[in-house]
C-alpha cells in the first residue's frame, strides 16, 4: 500500500485508448493529514527528490516523478494544472519571490501543494520546459489573467472587486444614502446574473462574435442598473479583462473556451456544450433551494438593511456570502475550457490537477461519455491510500 499526501481525489478513467487522470485538490491548508508518514518531498529548489524511504510521497514529488517516468519512457502526455494563464514571466517570478525566505532562499509555501507543484512547474507553464515535447504542461483556468504582472479576475461570476467597494464604504462617514443605493444595484446585478447565467455560458461556448454579444448584454444591464452606478462600472471592468481573453478565429472575437472548442469535432463538441449547460441548471438550483449554496436568506439580510433593520457587517457578510456561492457559476468556465483542450491533442496520458469540485465534474462527465473508469478515490481529508497494483497499472 502507497500513501499520496496532498490529494482529495485519484481518479483513473480509460477512453479511447487514452489513459485520464484525475487529481483532487482541497485548495486550503490544512493540518497534516498523514501526521504518521514521513514522505518522499521536494527540496526547496524543487528540482529534486528527497528521498524518505517510506511508502508514502506527497503529491508534488508525485508528480515529479510522473512526469520524469513519462518522459523519459516516450509516453505521449499532457497535463493540466488549475492557474490563470499569462504569457509573462512575471507571475513566476512573484509565485517564486513568495517562496523565500528571509535570507533569499526557496522553502515551502503554506499554500498547499497544488501551489507547490506551480512553483516546481513555472517554467514549463512558459514553454520552457525540460519534458517536451513528450510532456506538455497546460493552464486551465480562463477565469483570471494576468496583466503587467497583476492577476485580476475575468469572470462574470467572481465579484471581489465589488465586494471591497462596500468594505471601503465601511470607513468613509456620513455615505448612508450612497450605500443604500448601491446596495439596491447590487441585488439588481445578482439577481440579474443568476437569470441570464444560461446566455452568458452560451455566449462563451459560441463560435459567434463574443465582443459584440458581449456588448449587448451590457446594453441589456444598462436597461436594469443607473448610468452612474458604481456597481455597474466595476462589473464593466471586470468585462473588460474578460474580453481582453478573446481570440481571433474565422475573423471575429470568440471567447478561449470556443477557441478551443472549434478544434473538436462536432460530437464532442455537441456534447460539452450540452453537458455545461445541463450544470449551469444545475447550479441555478442549488443556489435558490440547496442549503449549501442558497442565497435568498443573504438578498433578504441585504433588504432589510436597505430598510432600515440590521447593522452594515451583517451586510458585509452577506455580500460576501454570495460572492462565494457564485463563484459556483464560474466554475463551469474553467471545467467547459479544460474538457475542450483534453480531448484536443493525440495523447497516450492525460493528467488533470486541479480543486477537487472540478475532479468531480469532469469525472462526471466522463461517466457520461461511457468512459471505463478504472480508479475511483475520494477522501474526507487529503491523504490517499492507493494499492502498489494501481501504481504498477499507471506505469504500463
Amino acid at each position: 500500500m502507497n500513501v499520496i499526501k496532498g490529494l482529495k481525489n485519484f481518479h483513473h478513467y480509460q477512453f479511447n485508448n487514452v489513459n485520464y487522470y484525475l487529481l483532487g485538490d482541497i485548495h486550503k491548508q490544512l493540518p497534516d493529514p498523514c501526521p504518521e508518514y514521513q514522505c518522499d518531498h521536494m527540496t526547496n529548489n524543487f528540482t529534486t527528490l528527497n528521498i524518505s524511504n517510506t511508502s508514502c510521497i506527497n503529491v508534488t514529488a508525485f508528480i515529479y516523478e510522473w512526469l520524469n517516468y513519462n518522459y523519459n519512457h516516450n509516453i505521449t502526455t499532457n497535463f493540466y494544472i488549475e492557474n490563470a494563464f499569462s504569457k509573462e514571466l512575471t507571475i513566476s517570478n512573484q509565485l517564486l519571490n513568495s517562496y523565500e525566505d528571509n535570507d533569499g532562499n526557496t522553502s515551502y509555501s503554506h499554500k498547499g501543494y497544488l501551489y507547490d507543484t506551480l512553483i516546481m512547474l513555472k517554467d514549463c507553464l512558459h514553454h520552457q520546459c525540460q519534458y517536451n515535447p513528450i510532456v506538455k504542461i497546460h493552464y486551465t483556468d480562463p477565469r483570471q489573467t494576468v496583466i503587467n504582472g497583476i492577476r485580476y479576475h475575468s469572470n462574470p461570476f467572481i465579484l471581489d472587486d465589488i465586494l471591497n467597494t462596500f468594505i471601503v464604504a465601511k470607513d468613509i462617514p456620513n455615505i448612508t444614502d450612497n450605500v443604500i443605493i448601491q446596495l439596491k444595484e447590487y441585488v439588481k446585478l445578482i439577481n440579474f446574473l443568476i437569470e441570464e447565467s444560461p446566455y452568458l455560458l452560451k455566449l462563451a461556448l459560441s463560435s459567434t462574435n463574443f465582443t459584440l454579444d458581449m456588448g449587448k448584454f451590457l446594453r441589456l444591464l444598462g436597461t436594469i442598473l443607473s448610468e452612474k452606478s458604481i456597481i455597474r462600472r466595476k462589473f464593466i471592468a471586470i468585462v473588460s479583462k474578460m474580453l481582453s481573453l478573446t481570440k481571433y478565429r474565422n475573423n471575429i472575437n470568440v471567447h478561449p473556451i470556443a477557441a478551443q472548442l472549434m478544434k473538436l469535432d462536432e460530437p464532442i463538441r455537441k456534447k460539452i456544450n450540452q453537458y455545461m449547460i445541463y450544470k449551469n441548471t444545475q447550479y441555478v438550483k442549488q443556489l435558490h433551494h440547496d442549503d449549501k449554496y442558497n442565497i435568498e436568506n443573504d438578498i433578504k439580510m441585504i433588504n432589510m438593511y436597505i430598510h432600515g433593520i440590521g447593522n452594515y457587517d451583517d451586510v458585509l457578510l452577506a455580500i460576501s456570502n454570495i460572492n462565494d456561492k457564485l463563484v459556483l457559476l464560474s466554475t463551469l468556465y474553467m471545467d467547459a475550457y479544460l474538457l475542450a483542450r483534453m480531448f484536443t491533442y493525440e495523447q497516450e496520458e492525460v493528467i488533470i490537477y486541479v480543486g477537487s469540485h472540478h475532479v468531480s465534474v469532469i469525472a462526471e462527465f466522463l461517466m457520461h461519455f461511457k468512459a471505463e473508469p478504472m480508479i475511483q478515490i475520494d477522501n474526507d481529508d487529503t491523504c490517499i491510500h492507493i494499492s502498489d497494483d494501481h501504481i504498477n497499472n499507471r506505469r504500463k
